[in-house]
């Protein structure tokens, strides 16, 4: 007899309030093992706003359960909104992703979640459909956290899939013209693979510290990768211009991703170590045609680059910096303020480093951070012992996610004002031309550099400079990067 099995609704909630700034990979990769396993799904990669179309498909649908993708970041608020409507209407709720794998016991004491799924969940969430569907415990399904009566049951493990080539996103899920878009500064398109999982380092900060399994890289076969770009191009409206390399550390095995990129000879972008960059890096990404390449740099402070435990000096970040400035290729600087017991001279280190940095390679700009604390990271236990409060309860993590800097006596509008004007002097690439006059850049840098923002000049100066561009008729930072 053919039993008629309801539909598993997936959501996502998107980072941009239009567009997307990145595939809902995650939730893709469980939604197309869920398909594989004879359930039907839907996913919902949502914007701000639009939580009305999920709740209109659960009352005319009635799916198993919802399952929700969790981070740390601005759209926690909405998961948990979005969560709380649908315990209302009764549905079942299920939550995964980073954010719901660090603390499940935490997200199940809140009462709207049912499930928590931790880690990647190809192989546990088509067991928990089943159990779900047939009203049972999930028993010991690895990494199945749920509330029996007052009590939490988190099991261990999560049941890594170990070969990678099994499963692959739920293409069929999304539509895939929305998240085909032009390369910034290039005529052609560029399109994301998730190329690899976890990352053998140990930076102190990590998520990927959470699990040992986390700290085993993983990527697919070259046969894996010509199947999945065949079927992208017979979908997409034109071929893939740029191969995107996403994941934590896209070179976390070197020689795995140079056979990537070398077998597939066309323009690429990743993230890479740092300390990986010398001739033979260069020579290679010359070769190859990269276009894009993403470093964590975090700071330009020796102290803090031993907390964060990045096994690299100042000295050889800048080294990498003159290496890759022969390079036509943009490169991305990420660094991070008001780290666990970071001085004001770490701070100044670090903007005296962009300074630098940025003067010797006209592509290179900087990825602006304050500093986040997760949970079961080596530097959690520091960071309360320096006096932060850990949130409480899902309310509060939405909301206090980044007030760590309140230790220091930094408020969000002081760090509103110090971000203003980091990214006004280095979140983009000299290539597009400076942003503010050479006067206006001194008294910005000495203002940054000094780390006064008691006054609101930067609200003054964020209106003049919209103006300004206006004025101007043209994108902000905009430049060309054609071969």
């Amino acid at each position: 007899m053919t039993v008629n099995k309801p539909p598993i609704y997936l959501v996502a909630n998107e980072v941009w309030d239009t567009g997307h700034c990145y595939l809902p990979f995650g939730i893709m990769f469980v939604g197309r093992a869920l398909m594989d396993a004879g359930w039907k799904v839907r996913l919902f990669h949502l914007h701000r706003g639009e939580e009305d179309i999920v709740y209109d498909a659960v009352q005319s649908e009635q799916p198993l359960f919802v399952g929700v993708s969790t981070i740390i970041g601005p759209t926690l608020s909405r998961d948990i909104a979005i969560s709380r409507k649908l315990k209302e209407m009764k549905q079942t709720v299920v939550w995964g992703g980073v954010f719901a794998s660090m603390v499940p016991e935490m997200v199940l004491q809140q009462g709207f979640v049912d499930f928590v799924v931790k880690g990647e969940a190809e192989k546990s969430a088509p067991e928990l459909a089943e159990a779900v569907f047939a009203k049972t415990s999930p028993g010991d399904i690895p990494g199945v956290c749920w509330r029996e009566g007052e009590q939490v049951r988190i099991n261990p493990g999560c049941n890594w899939p170990e070969d990678l080539d099994q499963f692959q996103p739920g293409w069929e899920l999304i539509d895939l013209k929305k998240y085909f878009r032009q390369f910034p500064g290039r005529n052609d398109y560029f399109w994301q693979m998730f190329f690899s999982r976890g990352c053998p380092h140990a930076c102190s900060f990590c998520y990927n510290r959470l699990d040992e399994e986390r700290k085993i890289w993983r990527t697919n076969s070259l046969s894996y990768w010509e199947a999945q770009l065949e079927y992208l191009e017979k979908n997409l409206p034109q071929k893939i211009g740029v191969l995107v390399l996403a994941g934590d550390n896209a070179f976390g095995d070197p020689g795995r991703a140079w056979e990537m990129v070398e077998h597939f000879h066309r323009p690429w972008s990743g993230q890479a170590r740092i300390e990986l960059v010398n001739d033979e890096f260069v020579r290679r990404c010359e070769d190859t045609r990269a276009v894009y390449l993403g470093f964590g740099l975090e700071s330009g402070s020796d102290r803090m680059l031993k907390i964060y435990n990045k096994g690299i000096s100042s000295a050889q970040a800048m080294a990498a910096v003159e290496r890759l400035a022969s390079l036509k290729a943009v490169v991305d600087l990420g660094v991070i303020f008001f780290g666990p017991d970071e001085t004001i001279e770490d701070r100044r280190l670090t903007v005296e480093f962009m300074a630098k940095a940025r003067a010797k390679n006209p592509y290179l700009f900087f990825a602006i951070n304050c500093f986040w604390a997760f949970p079961q990271t080596p530097l959690w236990e520091k960071v309360i012992a320096q006096g932060w409060r850990p949130p409480k309860n899902l309310d509060e993590w939405a909301t206090r996610f980044i007030d760590f800097m309140e230790v220091y006596g930094w408020t969000r509008k002081k760090w509103a004002r110090t971000y203003s004007v980091a990214r006004l002097l280095y979140a983009h690439p000299r290539a597009g031309g400076e942003l503010v006059p050479a006067r206006a850049r001194k008294i910005l840098y000495r203002r940054l550099h000094n780390f006064q923002f008691d006054w609101p000049i930067e609200e003054v100066l964020r209106f003049a400079y919209r103006n300004y561009m206006r004025w101007r008729g043209k994108e902000p930072g905009s430049f060309s990067i054609e071969e």
